[in-house]
């Protein structure tokens, strides 16, 4: 992917990130699975007649970045309106839902309608705020999706969001009014039963029973999608039995919001026809959900998964293990929060590492914070120590609060190589594998290296490890890991030492 300089809107663009030469690579990235479907190489968008998917069944793995829409850096042309690829592709895949099928949605945040007034409009010429507000034209799309599925497809779409801060009352409005008012939309039922009106808000967090008063706080951090089946096989019937369908998850770094998709790199993956998988995301949505309705003091509504599995610590229902998914998959999913004793998923599998089978780690983390930094400085250390090649990038956009004088103290103390990125990037990607060639392991998700997001707020990180995947996904695997590595070496083109 040789990245430049473009036009849009009549302005250059500048590009901070520069071509690389990778060999298998880059190959790897470029042999994309995904059959999007196009007019004129344009990606189509819903409509109120249409809603474009697939033209091929995906493999079982699949991801892509927002690198190609960034080749023209849109935020830096904000009164083009024009969606990018990356939210047109999520819609396609949400228009691969079955008639009847249940789509349910774990967000952080997610943005509808307008947020920025345009330049040159009066004040109080747009007291409702949408007529004269720049619209969020990238998640409209998706929106135009689920609009489509529910009109034409009876499908039940419903989401739980984070209730705190990052949502004030003004975007909850308008949220609402773009969400709520699509005929149809009634929301998945409850576990707990009562009304339904599809949209969720968790209060420091979903499963922190704690007081929001109480330090540390929480949030709801989850960016996922499940669908519970799909067309894509061709299977003909508007219905068919649940052991036949073929659903799919969506794990993300970046929200639903035009400021995510623009500003910061992102990264998306689609798991298809992990049943198992998806069985664990879809138990996640109902306990959040029941959580955002009773405060979930007991644990009587969560489904018999989460009955099973979740326990109080600190007063927060945790879940202390890390599960395999269906047979031969070679993935796992863990989800936070995280008992206080557990190993963090990232330690653990920093402690795992032959360095003579698999000598490069590659990290890209958008947050680490001080209370573990003392522990991943000292993990990739001895990964070091042992012969490993780490290289690790960070944002440091965020100042502070991504990034300290404290955490970089430590990992120069630690020589551990690392540098923050000319880009802003969200991702949460670890690449743990060989010198040469793509069969490794990765780990993603939406889990920063925190105390807050491996302890107490509502995060997931999925590992898959090519070596340990039937022949029938092997190669599915190796494709993404390369896919990702690809990200990696892009994203570190232009990076600089951190301040």
């Amino acid at each position: 992917m040789a990245l430049g300089s473009k036009k849009r809107g009549g302005s250059r663009v500048p590009i901070a990130l520069a071509a690389t030469a990778l060999s298998t690579v880059m190959l790897a990235s470029n042999a994309h699975a995904l059959s999007f479907d196009t007019d004129d190489a344009v990606i189509k968008v819903p409509t109120t007649s249409a809603c474009p998917t697939l033209t091929d069944e995906p493999r079982a793995y699949e991801a892509w970045f927002n690198v190609d829409d960034m080749e023209v850096r849109g935020y830096y042309d904000p009164l083009n309106q024009t969606p990018w690829d990356f939210p047109k592709k999520i819609a396609q895949i949400l228009c691969g839902a079955r008639q009847n099928a249940e789509i349910k949605i774990g967000m952080y945040f997610i943005r509808a309608i307008g947020t920025m007034t345009q330049p040159g409009l009066k004040a109080g010429a747009d007291p409702a705020g949408s007529l004269g507000s720049r619209p969020e034209s990238d998640p409209e799309v998706i929106y135009d999706a689920l609009e489509y599925l529910v009109k034409k497809r009876n499908v039940k779409v419903g989401l739980v969001l984070d209730g705190g801060s990052i949502t004030p009352g003004s975007a909850k409005a308008l949220i609402n009014r773009r969400l709520l008012t699509l005929a149809g939309i009634t929301g998945i039922p409850k576990t707990a039963g009562g009304k339904t009106d599809g949209i969720e808000w968790c209060s420091n967090g979903c499963f922190n029973t704690n007081s929001s008063k109480t330090f540390p706080y929480a949030i709801n951090h989850e960016k996922f999608v499940t669908i519970s089946d799909t067309i894509w096989d061709g299977a003909s019937g508007s219905a068919r039995a649940a052991a036949s369908a073929k659903p799919a998850v969506i794990s993300s770094s970046g929200n639903w919001a035009r400021s995510q998709i623009r500003n910061y790199w992102q990264e998306l993956t689609v798991v298809y026809n992990d049943k198992k998988l998806f069985n664990e995301f879809s138990m996640r949505y109902d306990g959040m959900t029941y959580c955002a309705n009773t405060g979930c003091s007991k644990n009587t509504g969560f489904p018999t998964g989460l009955k099973n599995t979740l326990y109080k610590d600190r007063n927060i229902w945790v879940d202390p293990s890390i599960r395999g998914t269906d047979s031969g998959r070679g993935t796992f999913i863990t989800f936070s929060p995280q008992p206080s004793t557990v190993v963090d998923s990232y330690i653990a599998a920093f402690d795992n590492v032959d360095c003579t089978a698999d000598k490069r780690i590659r990290i890209a983390m958008f947050k680490l914070t001080d209370s573990k930094a003392t522990k991943m400085a000292n993990a990739l250390a001895s990964l070091k120590k042992r012969g490993c090649d780490v290289k690790m990038l960070l944002t440091q956009q965020g100042g502070a609060t991504t990034i300290s004088k404290t955490v970089i103290n430590l990992l120069k103390k630690a020589k551990i190589s690392f540098k923050c990125t000319a880009v802003a990037m969200h991702t949460k990607l670890i690449l743990i594998g060989p010198a040469t060639g793509n069969n490794g392991r990765a780990l993603h998700g939406t889990a920063n290296m925190s105390t807050a997001g491996l302890r107490y707020s509502e995060e997931h990180t999925i590992t898959f490890d090519a070596r340990r995947a039937a022949p029938a996904y092997k190669d599915d695997l190796r494709r993404v890991y390369g896919t990702y590595l690809a990200g990696w070496f892009e994203l570190s083109q232009g990076a600089k030492t951190c301040k």
